[in-house]
């Protein structure tokens, strides 16, 4: 037998947008809901302000923004649609001692 525990590092920042926006549609999230989501996510930039002059703005292709009231739960949803798949998964057994646990998932650590 063998467990696996991952703690994923700076793992907010790591969520690809096109998923997270593909598995928040397959988790039924209501379109007004998504449409929001969307409008915050949708091209995403960096403006960076460097010795007091502003620097061209740069595209974010992955992450939650920074301070976003929605960071933990959209990193809890990308974060429970891999458990789902865990758990439909065949290859990987469970050791049960008492009540049947196969995967247990808290903030970004997972084992």
């Amino acid at each position: 037998h063998m467990t696996t525990s991952i703690d994923a590092e700076k793992a907010f920042g790591k969520i690809q947008y096109p998923f997270m926006i593909k598995t928040l549609n397959k988790m039924g999230i209501e379109e007004k809901s998504l449409n929001i989501i969307n409008s915050i996510y949708d091209k995403p930039i960096a403006n960076i302000i460097l010795s007091g002059q502003k620097v061209k703005a740069i595209p974010l292709r992955r992450g939650t923004r920074q301070g976003c009231p929605l960071l933990q739960l959209l990193f809890n949803i990308a974060l429970e649609a891999l458990a789902r798949r865990v758990m439909q998964e065949k290859e990987i057994k469970e050791t049960q001692i008492g009540n049947e646990v196969k995967l247990s998932l808290f903030a970004d650590d997972m084992i």
